[in-house]
């Protein structure tokens, strides 16, 4: 089974002309069923039968990469690229301009990027190579040049624009918004969108109908702000926070569907849709007739054996009523969270408690969840009191063994996990994830000790920590670097 198609990195070389690439490709399964990636340093030795699913600003260990020169990547590698690329591929070559990237200097070589994406883009923009998914930064015309004839082709799931833009993108937002009929887009806050009364009338059009996914457009309104203000009156909602800075809107359509409007400075608003999801929507698991819940967000994938492997290995185990059943997994890209993939597919079942108290979150992770209706409604569901930024599920699973749950695995890939930069894990502060953490150690561990050792960084962090050590003896030690 082939999980997901083969990519092409690239990467800047500071001062140069050269580039790297890695070039890679599933080479079958090893001993444990995990996919295997060869990488080769000769175009050559692409297998003739293998087609290019992507490319884009990479990274890896250092014995994936070749370097190359501008002409070879012209002349050589370029139409290699066009002629291998399949239809409906993936392109990355947001560079830096990605938030969660900005720290790795290797990438933030802007004037080495431009020259990279003449070349490439240039090729491109002269070929007929089509793709589905897209993450890009301006890194001159080509660039935007790119984005139109992609838009164009039809092909494309979102639009993701990184950083600056000429002219806010707005010309491509609209020729993308007049040509989808549910248009997902993504832009970052370093993108200033001059913003008409018309154009955001566009936008909140489309939302009415639930036809738009909006993320993380900064706009400069050229019309009075008391516009939102007096704009469908009858779906605002009040912010839960009692924040004035924020103007809400329900969707007509669907109650988990919002359209909000932060007001960041006199000139300048931030846009958003959000979708509360299936964590936030207490009526789904109702809507169902089966004994077991089976997981399964919209953008991952559930293998064909799936359901009846895990109804298998949880009618197996102790006490089926009261188990979480996980499975292994994939990423799209096997470059995608590589340590925490194997990390969370080398647990065996004995560890799927005992590692709970990491800094990964649930041992089994969310989407390859299977567990009976009756251990969700002990539970009581997943907390609906946060609209975003809530790690809806690290705090199920530990209400859940809480209760006495167990945890088991299926030690098999039954769940292609996509990952994409709308991911709702992103939403999620650390802070967050580390107080629950804590919090859950004081209920569950520390609380049954009578002697014990705090080292660094908990003993600022465990909550009311006077009063938590009142009710210690006095043989508690605590030792702070």
């Amino acid at each position: 089974m082939k999980y997901f198609a083969e990519m092409v990195g690239i990467l800047p070389i500071k001062g140069s002309d050269d580039w790297m690439i890695s070039i890679g490709f599933i080479d079958g399964t090893n001993e444990n069923g995990h996919v295997r990636t060869r990488y080769i340093h000769d175009i050559k030795d692409f297998p003739d039968d293998e087609v290019i699913g992507g490319l884009g600003i990479g990274n890896g260990s250092e014995q994936q990469w070749t370097t190359i020169s501008s002409k070879f990547a012209k002349e050589d590698l370029m139409p290699f690229i066009i002629r291998k690329m399949r239809n409906g591929g993936q392109i990355h070559f947001h560079g830096f301009m990605n938030s969660c990237h900005k720290s790795i200097g290797k990438w933030n070589h802007t004037k080495e990027l431009t020259k990279i994406a003449e070349v490439l883009f240039g090729a491109l923009n002269a070929s007929t190579c089509t793709f589905r998914y897209m993450e890009m930064g301006y890194y001159g015309p080509f660039c935007e040049e790119f984005v139109t004839t992609q838009i164009v082709a039809g092909l494309l799931d979102s639009l993701n624009l990184y950083g600056w833009w000429p002219n806010g993108a707005v010309p491509l937002i609209k020729t993308y918004l007049d040509r989808y009929d549910k248009p997902r887009i993504t832009l970052t806050e370093e993108n200033k969108v001059p913003l008409s009364q018309e154009f955001f009338d566009s936008l909140f059009a489309k939302f009415l109908e639930r036809k738009l996914y909006l993320r993380n457009m900064c706009a400069t309104p050229e019309f009075a702000v008391d516009y939102f203000k007096a704009l469908r009156v009858d779906l605002h909602v009040a912010d839960k926070g009692g924040r004035c800075n924020i103007l809400t809107w329900k969707s007509p359509l669907d109650y988990r569907d919002f359209f909000v409007v932060e007001f960041l400075a006199e000139d300048e608003v931030l846009l958003s849709t959000t979708n509360l999801g299936i964590c936030m929507c207490p009526k789904k698991h109702k809507l169902c007739s089966g004994h077991f819940l089976c997981f399964c967000d919209a953008d991952d994938v559930s293998f064909r054996n799936r359901i009846q492997t895990q109804v298998d290995r949880i009618l197996s185990a102790a006490q089926p009523e009261l188990t979480i059943c996980g499975s292994n997994f994939v990423r799209n890209d096997d470059r995608a969270t590589v340590r925490y993939t194997k990390w969370a597919n080398e647990l065996l079942d004995s560890q799927l408690l005992t590692q709970r108290f990491t800094s990964h979150g649930p041992t089994v992770v969310a989407p390859t969840w299977f567990l009976s209706r009756s251990l969700y409604n002990a539970v009581g569901g997943f907390n609906e009191a946060h609209r975003v930024g809530h790690p809806e599920d690290l705090e199920f699973f530990f209400e859940a063994v809480k209760i006495g749950s167990d945890v088991v695995k299926v030690a098999e890939c039954l769940v292609m996990y996509r990952y994409h930069p709308n991911c709702a894990t992103f939403s999620v502060d650390e802070r967050t994830i580390w107080h629950m953490r804590v919090r859950y150690l004081e209920d569950t561990i520390l609380m049954g000790w009578t002697t014990l050792t705090i080292w660094g960084r908990i003993h600022e962090s465990v909550y009311d920590f006077n009063r938590f050590r009142v009710l210690l003896p006095t043989e508690l030690l605590v030792r702070s670097f």
